[in-house]
Parts: structure tokens; C-alpha cells; sequence
């Protein structure tokens, strides 16, 4: 190369290394957003309107609005822990001694609210052995616990079939329990899964089919009955704690969340069935700080929110590379413009 195009050279090939160092996306970090510190969150949900909610043990319920400010909206009635959140027209606060809103107004006074899960208009209630369907104000109350043998449910979830919904029961240690519809009983559902199993977490998929996340590995099934298929693809065994899918760029993504962290695969969905593309793979290395379990996983303002411990948001930050990368193509930048200016 000649003494007269080194300068410009050295200005373009500067310009082009800033311009595609700023076009790198960063590397995906946990950031600590935690409006209790040192409060343990027992459970974090999204409202839907890119609003969060989160519990503590101390009985405390915050609010995430999408302004980022996170508002304390009161206590639980004598500080009982929480131990699920939910919504419909106001908050549901669950806690070992029964289910209520903010004001302190008790809707079902009965044991420990496992899980709430809401689906056109009806309110499903895991509490004890017992799974509660609730619409406006009346409530079918299904006792399980002489087929579950005193087991707990853990978790609930709708599935929308051709004949109308299927409330299906996640059990520790029985499996999983499910009412198809029409009809008056539960029946046992867990051909194909282990055997004993826990049910830890469900999904319905935009299919319909439904998955179940387990303390051993990830399950689908297309209908009630049918033979449960598991999910591997490198997620194996884990514990799978909450399931969260969601669109991004064109394609399906589903996460799972486990002792070790956070994971995603590309989803597809068929008309009855489910496939992977690809292999899970964590979402961001574990920080010393982000050291316990995720137990739950939600979106908002198109950012991906976990509960371990703590609250934790995804964000991606420009470390080293990315400077030293700036910093290159600014002195190849300089360097040309003097050269330029000497030859002058």
C-alpha cells in the first residue's frame, strides 16, 4: 500500500471498526432489581400490562411499573408470608392461611395457596389437596386428597380442547390429575412420566398442548390420556421450577428456569405436537451474587425478569471488547487524519 492511501485507509478501516463495535449486542447479564433487599421474594408474576408484582416471606408486596420504579403496596394481614400472586380485577395475595386482596379481605380462608392461575374469567386455587375453581363468587371446591393419598397440589392450569377446557391438578409425588370436560372426576394423567414425580410447573403452548416442568426434566402431552413425551436437548433431569414462552424476532422461544439458572430453546409448534430446533442453553452466566434457584420467570417492557431469592432483570452491557474496540478505531481514525494532515 502506497504512503498516499494509508491515511484514508486508516480512517475508513476506523470508522468501520467504531461503527461495528457499536452494532455489537453486549453480553447478557443478571442485574440485581430487587425492591426488598435482603427481603426474600417468594414469587414474582407479570400482569400483562408490562406491570410486575412481587411477594416476600416478610408478607411485603411490591409493584414494578414500566416508569422502573418499584412501589411498596402493603403488607399481608400479621405479616403472613406470601406464597403466590395473582390477578383479575385486583390483586390476589396467597399465603399459608388462605387467599386475599391488598385491603386485607379474605376470599378463601382455608390453608396454603399453592398456586393461582386464571383462565377466561374463572380462577383456579391449588391449596392443600384441593383444587377450587372460583367464578365471581362461586367457587367448586374438588377434595383430592383420598385418590392423591394426601398428597399436595402444587400447581393447576387450563387446556383449551376441542370440547371445551381441561383443568388439569400437579401433584407432589402423584403425578398429574386431570378433569377433562364434562366431566365430574379426576383422573389420574401421567402415563409416560416418571414414576413417583413431581409436578412443579405447567404451560399451555400456543397449540395447546401442555407442558410439565418436573424435578425430573421437561414433559408435553398433545391431549389429556396420551403418552407424556420429554424435552432433552441438553436440559436432561433439571428440576424445570417455571416455564415462559415467548415471540421474539420471528420465532418461538421457551425458558425454563432451574436450580442452576435460566434456559431457552427455539420452539415449534405444529398442529398436535411440539419440536425443539437447536440445544437449551443458559441465558447469562450465574453472577456469586445470583447463587439460589430460579423459581419464576416473566416478561415486561420486553425484558425478561426472574425471581431467585431476589428480583433480577436481563440486561446487556458493553464490557472490555467492546471499549478496546472503540478505542482502536479511534486512534486508526486519528492516526489517518494526522498522516493526512502531514503529507499536506
Amino acid at each position: 500500500m502506497t504512503t498516499r492511501l494509508l491515511p484514508p485507509f486508516l480512517i475508513a478501516a476506523g470508522v468501520v471498526l467504531m461503527l461495528a463495535t457499536l452494532m455489537l449486542p453486549g453480553q447478557a447479564r443478571w442485574v440485581h432489581d430487587d425492591p426488598a433487599r435482603y427481603k426474600h421474594v417468594t414469587t414474582l408474576v407479570a400482569t400483562g400490562d408490562d406491570v410486575l408484582l412481587a411477594g416476600t416471606q416478610s408478607g411485603r408486596l411490591w409493584r414494578w411499573d414500566p416508569d422502573g420504579q418499584w412501589r411498596d403496596m402493603g403488607g399481608t394481614p400479621g405479616e403472613l408470608p406470601i406464597t403466590m400472586l395473582g390477578h383479575d380485577t385486583d390483586i390476589l395475595i396467597g399465603t399459608p392461611d388462605g387467599l386475599y386482596r391488598p385491603d386485607g379481605e379474605s376470599i378463601l380462608p382455608t390453608g396454603r395457596i399453592s398456586h393461582l392461575h386464571q383462565h377466561d374469567g374463572v380462577l383456579a386455587i391449588a391449596t392443600g389437596s384441593s383444587v377450587v375453581l372460583r367464578v365471581d363468587d362461586t367457587q367448586q371446591d374438588w377434595d383430592l386428597a383420598e385418590p392423591l393419598d394426601g398428597a399436595a397440589v402444587y400447581r393447576v392450569q387450563a387446556q383449551v380442547l376441542d370440547d371445551g377446557v381441561a383443568w388439569h391438578a400437579g401433584t407432589i409425588g402423584q403425578g398429574l390429575w386431570t378433569l377433562e370436560p364434562g366431566e365430574d372426576s379426576w383422573q389420574p394423567n401421567s402415563d409416560g412420566l416418571p414414576d413417583p414425580v413431581n409436578i412443579l410447573s405447567m404451560r399451555a403452548a400456543g397449540n395447546n398442548t401442555l407442558l410439565a416442568g418436573t424435578d425430573q426434566g421437561l414433559f408435553w402431552q398433545a391431549i389429556p390420556g396420551q403418552r407424556w413425551q420429554h424435552i432433552d436437548d441438553g436440559l436432561g433431569e433439571r428440576r424445570v421450577l417455571d416455564l415462559h414462552r415467548q415471540e421474539r424476532d420471528g420465532s418461538l422461544e421457551l425458558f425454563a428456569a432451574s436450580d442452576d439458572g435460566l434456559y431457552r430453546i427455539t420452539l415449534v409448534e405444529r398442529e398436535r405436537s411440539l419440536e425443539t430446533q437447536g440445544r437449551w442453553s443458559a441465558i447469562a452466566p450465574r453472577s456469586a451474587e445470583l447463587d439460589r434457584s430460579v423459581g419464576f420467570v416473566v416478561s415486561a417492557d420486553d425484558t425478561l425478569w426472574i425471581s431467585a431469592g431476589s428480583v433480577y432483570r436481563l440486561a446487556r452491557e458493553r464490557g472490555a471488547l467492546w471499549l478496546a474496540g472503540l478505542a482502536v478505531g479511534l486512534l486508526m481514525t486519528l492516526l489517518g487524519i494526522r498522516l493526512m494532515l502531514t503529507a499536506r
